[in-house]
């Protein structure tokens, strides 16, 4: 059985794109967290949030 699921994000770079959409990738994410939870299996986003408030979603520097 699957143990752990990693979230990829697709989306859109755009700093204005990210502030406008993340309030329902946060609900999305929440949501899928509590279902893959319940049924027994941890979800990890492959990418990080930027908590600073600068970007919703970040990608790694190389």
């Amino acid at each position: 059985m699957v143990k752990e699921v990693v979230l990829i994000t697709s989306g859109d770079l755009r700093l204005s794109a990210n502030q406008a959409c993340w309030p329902a990738q946060k609900e999305l994410e929440e949501k899928l967290t509590s279902v893959l939870a319940a049924m027994g299996v941890m979800m990890r986003r492959a990418f990080p949030v930027d908590e600073s408030g600068a970007a919703a979603l970040t990608m790694p520097s190389s």
